[in-house]
């Protein structure tokens, strides 16, 4: 944990330094991203990645999200060095723990969560995802998120400057821990469009509670699942409410587009497009080729298959389903068959 935060720290310093000597930084248009939302394990993961593939798209690549600033010594023209340290990185992982590159493999060409880079706000709840924080998690959860997405907006202004600017390229953002920031979202992002992945929750909580499990002990934190399941199931309900109150403020808001795992599944092609659609881009032959392209050369459970039950947590179906009440009434095709 503790040389997590001195990197965090790093970056952050690095990124001030090279804000404070370029201030033409400030300048760069980063207002229009995709934003992949949703509850864990709703098929963000695959959506974000797909639409990554666009050439017309800037991507968050996870040796970028590792280290936002460029190291020292490293050399215009050569290869860049962070994407050695990557690499190194997601080696070590995938050995350490093949469980977790099941449920969400890392890989270091690879676009991945911006939570990561919201980590280095200290502000938000994506840095509860290292283990169980219980004071930090209260703590952020009482917090106004619009600085915390103000800042992301200035590290993708960074990340872009270093990239040649925007050159006519949105950015793909995607993370679970924006479910109950919506407002914040479009606050700092005003010209985004937020793609809201849907699924039953009695399937995605327990398979998020086991993947907390896997990557909370990466850290070195050791938690019974059947302790973590009620937390788990806490925290992301109130989200999810939040969230949805936030909507019902916006009202029919043209900007989010609501889509559905199942469809994710089966036809991604079509939900990218209802994306498009409502971002004002153009699904060109190209993209889709570089889409269908991914897709062949990453079937599920590529890297294995995550396993999990809602007994191993401590849940009962009844639990989950009452958490999410207000989630399955406005959303009514996510209940379980035979649920009301």
């Amino acid at each position: 944990m503790q040389h997590l935060v001195h990197g965090l720290l790093v970056n952050r310093l690095r990124y001030h330094a090279d804000l404070n000597a370029n201030p033409e930084i400030a300048d760069e248009d980063v207002s229009d991203p995709i934003v992949v939302a949703g509850l864990f394990r709703t098929g963000t993961t695959k959506l974000q990645r797909m639409m990554s593939t666009d050439p017309g798209v800037q991507d968050l690549t996870f040796w970028r999200l590792l280290n936002v600033a460029p190291l020292p010594g490293a050399v215009p023209g050569e290869p860049d060095p962070r994407i050695a340290v990557a690499r190194n990185y997601v080696d070590a992982l995938a050995s350490q723990s093949p469980e977790f590159m099941a449920a969400h493999a890392w890989i270091a060409d690879e676009p991945d969560e911006d939570s990561l880079l919201l980590w280095l706000t200290f502000n938000h709840l994506a840095g509860g995802s290292v283990g169980y924080i219980p004071s930090f998690v209260k703590r952020v959860q009482a917090r106004d998120q619009h600085p915390s997405y103000e800042y992301l907006a200035g590290i993708l202004r960074y990340m872009q400057w270093q990239d040649g600017g925007r050159l006519g390229r949105p950015w793909v953002l995607k993370s679970p821990t924006h479910v109950g920031s919506v407002e914040p979202i479009l606050a700092a992002f005003p010209n985004a469009t937020i793609a809201f992945c849907h699924r039953e929750p009695t399937v995605v909580v327990p398979s998020f509670v086991r993947l907390f499990e896997i990557f909370w002990g990466l850290f070195g934190n050791s938690v019974d699942p059947r302790k973590v399941g009620p937390v788990m199931l806490d925290l992301w309900s109130q989200e999810m409410v939040k969230g949805l109150e936030q909507r019902r403020r916006l009202g029919d808001d043209p900007r989010i587009v609501d889509v559905y795992y199942d469809d994710i599944v089966a036809n991604p092609l079509e939900v990218i497009r209802s994306i498009y659609d409502q971002h004002g881009r153009i699904l060109t032959s190209e993209a889709e080729k570089a889409f269908i392209g991914w897709e062949q050369d990453n079937p599920q459970h590529k890297f294995g298959k995550h396993q999990y039950t809602l007994e191993s947590c401590g849940l009962t179906e009844e639990q989950v389903h009452t958490a999410f009440a207000p989630y399955a009434e406005r959303f009514p095709r996510i209940r379980a068959k035979g649920i009301v």
